[in-house]
This record gives C-alpha cells, sequence and structure tokens, in this order.
C-alpha cells in the first residue's frame, strides 16, 4: 500500500477525515450552534454583534481521536450589510488543517416592520453572502517517514490553498429556507501528487418551520440535505423546542438531530445529536453529544461539543 491510500485509509477510518470529504463538513456539521456555520448569509442577519466559541472532541477513549475548534464571529452595520468569519483548528489522526473564512453579506427587508414581531407578514428578510476561505494542511512526520519507506516521496508536508462560498437565505417569523454552495474555485492540493483526493463543489440545502406552542414557546423542525460533486448525499432531521422566559432574561433551547448517509456502505452512516443551549442575559452555553449508531460506537465514549457564545444585545429567540 502506497503511502497515500494509507492516508485515505486514516481518513475513512476516522468517518470522514478532512482530506477526504473536505473543511466544509468539519465546520459546518456544528450548525446546530449558530446557523451562520453552515450558510454564510446569516452574517448579520440579526441585528447584533455575536462571538462563538466552539471545541468538539471526537470519539472519546480513541487514541488519535479527531478534535475541532473553532472561533467565530458576526455583526450588523448600521446599513444592510453584515460581515462575519471565524478561525478553526483541526486534527484528524496524522494530519492537521487550519483556516478560516471571511464573509460580506447583504439583508434585504422585504416587508415593514421588526424583526420577531408578533405578526408574521412583518418579518421577512432575504440574504446573500459570499465568502472567502483559506485553510492549510499539515501532515506529522510519521506520515511522511512512511511514505519514505514505501518508496513513495510525498510532495509537501504543508499546504496553503483558497476558495470561496456563497450562501442565500430567506426568513420571516416562522419559516426559513437557506442555499449554501462551497468550494467554488477549483482547487486542487499538490501534497500527494496526481492521486491526491480534491475538495469537491458541494451545497447544502436547509428548510424549516417554527410552530408555536403558547406564549413564548416554540417547536421547529428542520431538515439539511447536503450533496458534492463526487455524489456523496446526507440527510439531517432536526427537531428543536425553545422556550423564553421574559421576566428571568432567560433562553433555553433543546433538541436531537438525527444525521443519515445515503450513499451504500458510506462512512459515518447514523449519528444520533441531543443537544441543549441556555442564555442567561448575553452569555451563552451549548452542549451536544454525537452517538454514532454504527459498529464503532462499541469502540468509543461518543463525540462531545461545547459551546460559548456571547452577544451584545438580548436575543430573545434562537439565534439563526
Amino acid at each position: 500500500m502506497n503511502a497515500i491510500k494509507k492516508i485515505i485509509g486514516v481518513c475513512g477510518l476516522l468517518a470522514g477525515g478532512l482530506l477526504c470529504h473536505g473543511q466544509e463538513y468539519t465546520i459546518t456539521n456544528q450548525y446546530h450552534f449558530h446557523y451562520y456555520l453552515l450558510n454564510p448569509a446569516l452574517a448579520g442577519a440579526a441585528e447584533c454583534t455575536h462571538f462563538m466559541l466552539t471545541h468538539k472532541q471526537q470519539w472519546v477513549g480513541m487514541k488519535e481521536a479527531p478534535y475541532t475548534t473553532a472561533l467565530s464571529f458576526q455583526t450588523r452595520t448600521k446599513s444592510r450589510i453584515g460581515v462575519g468569519a471565524y478561525l478553526y483548528n483541526d486534527r484528524n489522526g496524522w494530519s492537521y488543517q487550519q483556516g478560516g473564512q471571511a464573509t460580506i453579506a447583504y439583508h434585504i427587508p422585504l416587508s415593514k416592520g421588526n424583526r420577531y414581531t408578533k405578526s408574521p407578514t412583518l418579518d421577512r428578510q432575504l440574504s446573500f453572502a459570499a465568502s472567502m476561505n483559506f485553510y492549510r494542511y499539515s501532515l506529522s512526520d510519521k506520515v511522511i517517514d512512511q511514505s519514505k519507506m514505501d518508496g513513495d516521496a510525498i510532495n509537501e508536508k504543508n499546504g496553503f490553498y483558497p476558495n470561496a462560498n456563497f450562501g442565500v437565505f430567506y426568513q420571516d417569523y416562522k419559516f426559513f429556507t437557506g442555499l449554501t454552495l462551497t468550494n467554488l474555485i477549483p482547487v486542487e492540493i499538490s501534497m500527494f501528487g496526481e492521486d491526491e483526493p480534491k475538495r469537491p463543489f458541494s451545497f447544502f440545502w436547509q428548510v424549516g418551520y417554527a410552530f408555536g406552542c403558547g406564549r413564548n414557546t416554540s417547536f421547529e423542525p428542520s431538515l439539511v440535505f447536503k450533496m458534492d460533486a463526487d455524489s456523496r448525499k446526507q440527510i439531517d432531521v432536526n427537531v428543536r423546542f425553545i422556550q423564553h422566559r421574559e421576566d428571568q432574561d432567560l433562553s433555553w433551547w433543546a433538541g436531537v438531530g438525527y444525521k443519515h448517509n445515503l450513499d451504500d456502505g458510506g462512512g459515518q452512516s447514523l449519528v444520533l445529536l441531543p443537544n441543549a443551549t441556555v442564555r442567561i442575559g448575553k452569555f451563552r452555553v451549548g452542549y451536544a453529544f454525537n452517538l454514532d449508531l454504527n459498529k464503532l460506537v462499541s469502540h468509543n465514549y461518543g463525540t462531545h461539543e461545547l459551546m460559548l457564545g456571547y452577544s451584545f444585545c438580548h436575543t430573545s429567540k434562537f439565534c439563526r
């Protein structure tokens, strides 16, 4: 087995590593904390400034288990312009990746009124955004040494690559839907030579609706469909219960997600993701647990995600 096959094997063992499935799944899979991580058009969609730190520790109990840490920021200017950005650091076995995104968004109000008013007809907004992305791959010395033993020299130990994303998002008081296009620039990763897997063009379609369950309480089901140019497909089904207590300046939302890989025998096929977030004043704290519903579940203690957030305003609703 040559060096590149060994690397791809490690990626497959770790259920969709960065070199095999692309950075978009690494970051966007944490969208249950904030939809900006899935769709750049949410940058500045709300007239508020948000900071959020997330850490995802995968497959606790396994050696060389992957982890991802990301810091995101977004805000709305005095006009209709929104800006956002994130930086992240990711380790996946013997490969490492650092990168980020810078976003500029434009928001078009489609009716008069303030966001989250009591009348659904007074809260419609259409948003567009473009993002520039960059990412840096690096490999451990173990991979380099193994390639020399196999006689298949790796071109580079490190590689820096740019790319671009585009997003559009529509939302009103209850309904929302959005489309994200990633890897718009056909970048070839040259680190491993001709057999290097490429980062495929991908799209994500999201749709959801919030049902009122009484004063300051709602039930929100949503769906995300993912597909890339290599015909890999995944569907996420999510439900979230949201409650606000205005007298205590407190909100909380709890939900569960189900992720299903639609490819036959492909990677991490079934994942159950219970999650919860509490907002106290301007602070938010969230937790999610990824339960792998496949054979790998017997070899680890699941995947844990933590989120810390701060908003320079009082966001009574779930921050899309």
